[in-house]
């Protein structure tokens, strides 16, 4: 069990001779009886464990990340943001999906105390989203707002309004919820939206894109097509594992067309967008590949 951030806490407090880290390995040696913050500091270690064991109990109803989500320091150069990146999670039996990169912006730091910050996903909101610490001699890392899942620790060093890896803490709850079965819905479970031509003739379809569902289930699959001018055919269509499965989708429109499908993966089949175009000289596009679906979970009872 992590009970908090790696990062020095010596940092923190200005006490080196008396504190006492907790971190991955414990609570290291003894209490010094005449360190005059020995009761913050237990306190803050209870306050700690408490919410671990908070987090815990989420996973254990299926709340917390299925893939995902992992926060960094920003990738355009190191500031006062961090990057989360794309991901899924799952809280109280709804996934929240992000196909890109997030980039949060986290208050100053303070100019004489250390800080503890959290990155969360907001469920309310949709968003990867910060919750801001008050700084101190021994600070409190703060609560995770109800519904909410917790992603990282941020250490945030006095007068310093830099973030490095160095400074994160992973705390995401990782999880493979017990899904009973899907059901072809609406709601994104994956994407691959970059756009793609072809100019293969239309009885030689080219393999343009790739997605592998990650549970068996029922899926609903979508994607845009469209041709480069009139007169003749863009043709798209979805293959399982590198064979035909979907019906073969053929639009004349030079404006991107939606087309959906309910059609059954297994864990580790791959699912793929094949397209050509019927008329020599022109070229057919496909954009928004995409996964959708509902998950059905197991009853893990009601969340306090």
């Amino acid at each position: 069990m992590v009970l908090c951030g790696s990062g020095e806490l010596s940092k923190m407090t200005g006490h080196e001779e008396n504190y006492q880290p907790v971190g991955s390995d414990g609570v290291g040696t003894a209490w010094i009886a005449s360190d005059w913050v020995t009761a913050a500091k237990l306190n803050e270690l209870e306050k700690r464990i408490g919410d671990e064991l908070k987090k815990i109990a989420g996973g254990i109803r299926a709340n917390g990340v299925i893939s995902g989500y992992e926060v960094t320091e920003r990738g355009a150069g190191v500031n006062q943001t961090v990057d989360v990146g794309a991901g899924i999670c799952c809280i109280d039996g709804k996934n929240y999906v992000k196909t890109g990169t997030t980039n949060v912006e986290l208050d100053a730091a303070h100019s004489s105390y250390a800080r503890w910050d959290i990155i969360t996903y907001d469920a309310s909101e949709d968003m990867p989203a910060k919750v801001t610490g008050t700084a101190g001699a021994v600070p409190t890392i703060p609560d995770i707002p109800a519904g909410d899942i917790i992603l990282a620790l941020v250490l945030r060093i006095a007068n310093d309004n830099t973030i490095q890896d160095a400074d994160i803490t992973d705390k995401r709850m990782l999880i493979k919820p017990q899904i009973l079965s899907f059901t072809p819905s609406d709601d994104l479970l994956h994407a691959n939206d970059a756009e793609v031509t072809s100019i293969s003739d239309g009885d030689e379809l080219e393999k343009k894109k790739t997605i592998r569902p990650f549970l068996t289930g029922e899926y609903r699959i979508k994607f845009k097509l469209h041709m480069s001018s009139e007169g003749g055919h863009a043709s798209g269509r979805i293959y399982k594992n590198g064979e035909a499965y979907g019906i073969l989708r053929q639009t004349n429109s030079v404006s991107y067309v939606e087309f959906s499908e309910d059609l059954r993966f297994s864990e580790g089949d791959t699912c793929e967008l094949w397209i050509a175009i019927w008329s020599s000289g022109e070229t057919a596009y496909a954009k928004d590949f995409r996964i959708h679906g509902e998950a059905n979970y197991s009853d893990y009872g009601e969340n306090e």
